[in-house]
């Protein structure tokens, strides 16, 4: 539902008279980020809560009820919580067909832009640009961690110069992602201790983001520390 404040203030003519003011952009994501990572603080912690907290808070927006009772749920409803938001607009008597209204409060100016409910949104072409919008927020910064650490690990394995499409690549420190995985695959398939699944994950995780998809639920699973 759409937030309004009430204020009390004196005027040349009146005293005391009340008057309402729409309370759009005092809550934003902000707030939501911040409350949805204080509710989280028991239950996980590093790049986990980072990603559940981003998460929730993208799906819920501006409807801080929807956000406590996502943040309730298991970290699979938070990461993918279409299901969740299904259910809640059958509650709610929501449709594709339902009226964008602040008074219904399926549509409310928030962080500047009117936004449509993720219960309407869900079910009127999906959500997946704000789970991507979370998981670029914070696994794009872990997964450019990774290959840091990946190059850093195994930099004396790796084969420099190296030829790609766009050139060759003389410092290790410019190989890809995707670099890392053909050379692990190409030059030292047997060797269990590179982790090539976990490196081709990383990769196929990488070029998601880059292209505007989500990761697959399983794979940020697979990342997380809790």
């Amino acid at each position: 539902m759409p937030s309004y404040r009430c204020l009390t203030s004196a005027t040349q003519n009146r005293v005391n008279p009340i008057a309402v003011f729409r309370w759009d952009d005092y809550y934003d994501d902000t707030d939501a980020l911040m409350l949805a990572h204080s509710r989280l603080r028991q239950r996980f912690h590093g790049v986990t809560r980072s990603l559940l907290a981003t998460s929730a808070a993208q799906v819920a927006l501006f409807d801080v009820p929807l956000l406590l009772e996502l943040l309730a749920e298991d970290r699979e409803t938070m990461l993918e919580p279409s299901a969740f938001l299904r259910q809640e607009a059958v509650r709610r008597e929501w449709d594709a067909r339902t009226e964008r209204s602040r008074v219904l409060g399926s549509a409310v100016v928030f962080a500047g832009n009117e936004r449509v409910h993720s219960c309407i949104k869900v079910q009127d072409g999906g959500i997946d640009r704000r789970l991507w919008r979370s998981q670029v927020n914070v696994l794009l910064p872990f997964l450019e961690e990774e290959r840091q650490n990946y190059i850093r690990k195994y930099e004396r394995y790796l084969r420099i110069p190296f030829e790609t499409d766009f050139g060759v690549i003389r410092d290790c420190s410019d190989l890809e992602l995707s670099h890392l995985s053909y050379q692990a695959e190409h030059y030292f398939r047997n060797q269990a201790w590179l982790d090539l699944p976990r490196l081709q994950r990383l990769k196929e995780s990488r070029h998601a983001l880059a292209h505007l998809k989500t990761i697959p639920l399983q794979n940020v699973l697979g990342f997380l520390d809790c």
